[in-house]
């Protein structure tokens, strides 16, 4: 049986210098080659070539040893997707099939999905399209399980990108090809179901006091305070805006549902400043050319504001919203008061914030916990205080 080399790659701190840690299991000349022309040195006492952390490195590695590359970590994911797509998304689009992605795109607009949500579709199915190379007419259950494991699974494709193929070519299927699921069907992965991630009141604190742009401040204020998705921030207008009610009106939010939630008095404070300073004329936040603010801004806002607070979490704009729900749960606010600030339709949704709040688990009272108390209480019990704090201590000690 041939054994090829596999290749796995950790990040880790030798001498305060963050390298990246390339473990090979099997020697080879090629790849000892390929290691010295990226500049890695070999460490001898661990057993692993070393290579200083940068994306240039990294995306010179992945390029390098792509195919050998075992279990991608977090920092591989999208290069794993890239790699795999110009190895596998070669095939040109029958003009044919262009002409049904545009009809397909044009029907999902008169059904009125937003337009996020529409490029995804679009660029799901042309994946598909780019994979195969073949009509609209070829589409086969078999062509599409084919894909969903070369290109979704192999790739390290996020669940939710997953469910989002499936849910594309399903409705290309029934809008283009007029066919049921029935005829064709569609497997969509299960939905991993996980925790909102949540900054704790400190770590807010801090990553506020870090920020001292005011236009910076007054973004991810909003975004805390109000509860908001990062769509929903830079779609704001200034009109948007009713100091005098304390108000703050979402229009179009997700699903296209308009709502209104309160307007902090202190975040209120803060916005009045910016305003003054800023003098926005329609949208409330505003690009340096004009028009609106855009997302990528706003991550590299909180970014930079987190590594001056020293927050260790990979933050994003989202976890401000979800600590905004988890804090008002454990103020004590109303789950159903909660659900109509956010925006949610079904208040199962809103649940899940139940699942972190401290009060949810300080609740349960910890087995190891009684088993101590026992124990205490009967050395306790036995010693009537006489050298019962030594055996107490030692019990824990073991």
């Amino acid at each position: 049986m041939n054994h090829l080399p596999t290749i796995q790659i950790s990040i880790k701190e030798v001498n305060k210098v963050r390298i990246y840690a390339i473990k090979v299991n099997l020697y080879s000349p090629e790849i000892q080659k390929k290691m010295v022309q990226l500049g890695a040195k070999w460490n001898n006492r661990e057993d692993f070539w070393e290579l200083q952390e940068s994306a240039l490195n990294l995306k010179s590695v992945f390029n390098a040893f792509y195919p050998m590359i075992k279990d991608a970590p977090e920092l591989f994911k999208r290069l794993w997707g890239e790699g795999i797509k110009h190895k596998y998304l070669t095939k040109e689009i029958p003009s044919s099939v262009r002409q049904d992605l545009d009809w397909f795109s044009g029907q999902l607009e008169v059904e009125g999905y937003a337009r996020n949500t529409l490029a995804t579709y679009q660029e799901m199915v042309e994946m598909y399209f780019r994979y195969w190379g073949h009509e609209s007419s070829e589409i086969t259950e078999e062509s599409i399980r084919k894909f969903q494991y070369d290109i979704l699974v192999r790739g390290r494709y996020a669940n939710s990108s997953q469910r989002q193929f499936a849910t594309a070519i399903k409705h290309f299927i029934r809008l283009v090809l007029k066919k049921s699921e029935e005829v064709v069907s569609v497997v969509s992965p299960k939905k991993v179901k996980k925790l909102p991630k949540v900054l704790n009141d400190e770590e807010i604190t801090q990553l506020f006091m870090s920020t001292s742009n005011l236009k910076h401040r007054c973004i991810l204020t909003l975004l805390y305070s109000a509860g908001l998705r990062v769509g929903e921030l830079l779609n704001l207008r200034v009109m948007d805006i009713d100091f005098e009610r304390g108000m703050i009106h979402i229009v179009s939010g997700k699903g296209k549902k308009d709502r209104y939630i309160g307007l902090a008095k202190n975040c209120g404070i803060i916005l009045k400043q910016y305003l003054h300073m800023y003098k926005p004329r329609h949208e409330l936040f505003e690009g340096q050319n004009g028009g609106k603010y855009s997302a990528g801004s706003v991550r590299n806002i909180l970014r930079r504001a987190a590594e001056k607070a020293g927050i260790k979490k990979q933050i994003t704009p989202h976890m401000l919203r979800h600590s905004f729900a988890t804090h008002c749960l454990e103020a004590g606010i109303n789950l159903r008061i909660i659900q109509e600030a956010l925006g949610h339709s079904r208040p199962e949704t809103t649940q899940i914030y139940t699942y972190v709040t401290r009060d949810h688990l300080s609740r349960m009272t910890n087995p190891f916990d009684q088993l101590v108390e026992r124990q205490m209480n009967k050395l306790s019990n036995r010693e009537k205080g006489q050298g019962n704090d030594h055996l107490s201590r030692g019990f824990l000690d073991l």
